[in-house]
């Protein structure tokens, strides 16, 4: 009958030996306490002396990166630099559009001068086309009324 242990006596025999009195609360197993404080303060320490490195090496670098600059001519204008040149980018496509359009019909409905001195003035077109029925070009020959094919007009 020795050899019909219960379950509960085969796992006391496998676990290690604990030691319940008052001066022992914890197993002899575990980590010592003393070498878990000496990793923690060394890691500490190699972090702040890691973070001093890393701040003395930025600002060494930025005054190098300073030198390093061209400084701006005396002469050159300070405030905004100025706008790249063209084209640029729209920013309104539509808008542009119709404003566009707006500007081009006004040149082609409105009278204006373009030259006063030469007497050179801009007129509609319908305006245009009248004056140049009634007129004919300047400096061309009369087109004689009913001739035919452009052959003809040309000799």
């Amino acid at each position: 009958m020795s050899d019909h242990k219960t379950d509960d006596q085969r796992h006391e025999e496998e676990l290690p030996h604990l030691h319940t009195t008052a001066a022992h609360v914890h197993e002899d197993s575990d980590v010592s306490i003393s070498s878990l404080g000496m990793f923690l303060a060394a890691l500490a320490i190699t972090m702040i002396v890691t973070g001093v490195v890393v701040v003395g090496l930025f600002d060494i670098f930025l005054d190098q990166a300073e030198e390093a600059d061209i400084s701006p001519s005396p002469l050159a204008e300070s405030g905004e630099p100025p706008a790249p040149p063209g084209p640029l980018l729209q920013v309104a496509e539509r808008l542009d559009l119709r404003l566009h359009r707006e500007s081009q019909e006004k040149l082609i409905h409105e009278t204006a001068w373009i030259d006063r001195d030469r007497g050179v003035v801009r007129i509609p077109i319908e305006r245009a086309i009248e004056i140049t029925a009634e007129r004919g070009l300047p400096d061309w020959p009369p087109v004689a009324q009913g001739v035919g094919g452009g052959s003809e007009a040309s000799q």
